[in-house]
């Protein structure tokens, strides 16, 4: 959030890949409708920050900015809307724009703000022990399938095909999925490639597990076998909450069919 006067710039950064379109009050990715509004997050965080002001008595403007990150993303708005869409590549003159509007706006103590969002702060939950203290109690080890719960999969190039069930995941996506499971029942620890590898089971490929490291997760120190990754402790669905339509394009990897096992 940017603070300029009386005026708070709330901001949503999405790492969406692909076109999107806004029409007839409707997000479409291609030529299909999506059911999640991607403006859904930020007008509801809009609304909770607007109750805030209010109870503090502070009269202060909110206006909501939406950023897609991702360089080759195209968006198209073909309505107006209430917020602003702005590409990555946007957002320089944008910055530069707002430096410009700090002389015009009546200035606000920032204390006055900050105190009312600090008094609205909940404590994450975060229970004190995580799995490691479970004396005595064994995981499943492996990928577990989402449609049957069972582990056994046959391991394809892009994808893993479930031997008791049939179903069909991206590679990709089942390995963020497991290493976010491992992330909640081992919440205390960062993300160790080690642990990782064990965790995965024998479908587990320590390049591949590497790669998927290096691409979706933060590096905690210099080296990563040595300090692992951040841990955010939560699960796929909230810690990729902003890359769900790219994990779901994914399953189009299922049609790629190929001969080679990995």
């Amino acid at each position: 959030m940017i603070v300029i006067g009386n005026i708070a710039y709330l901001i949503d950064v999405k790492n969406y890949r692909g076109s999107y379109t806004y029409q007839n009050n409707s997000w479409y990715r291609g030529e299909r409708i999506l059911i999640n509004n991607i403006f859904r997050q930020i007008d509801r965080a809009s609304d909770i920050l607007q109750k805030i002001f209010s109870a503090k008595r502070l009269h202060m403007e909110i206006r909501r900015v939406l950023i897609f990150m991702d360089p080759a993303v195209k968006v198209e708005i073909k309505q107006p809307i209430v917020q602003t869409v702005l590409r990555v590549e946007e957002v320089a003159a944008w910055l530069m724009k707002l430096k410009e509007e700090v002389q015009l706006y009546p200035k606000l103590s920032p204390d006055l703000w900050r105190d009312a969002i600090t008094d609205s702060l909940l404590p994450p939950y975060c229970p004190l022990n995580d799995f490691s203290s479970q004396v005595g109690r064994t995981l499943q080890l492996g990928i577990c399938c989402p449609k049957c719960k069972k582990f056994t999969w046959t391991s394809h190039r892009y994808y893993l095909y479930c031997d008791h069930c049939g179903f069909c995941q991206s590679k990709e996506l089942a390995y963020v999925k497991t290493i976010c499971d491992y992330g909640v029942l081992f919440s205390n620890s960062n993300l160790e490639r080690k642990e990782l590898k064990k965790f995965l089971g024998e479908v587990g490929n320590e390049y591949y597990l590497r790669y998927q490291l290096k691409k979706h997760f933060e590096l905690v120190g210099p080296n990563g076998s040595q300090k692992g990754y951040r841990n955010l402790g939560s699960k796929f669905e909230y810690w990729f909450e902003n890359e769900q339509e790219y994990f779901k394009a994914l399953q189009k990897r299922c049609n790629w069919k190929t001969n080679d096992k990995k």
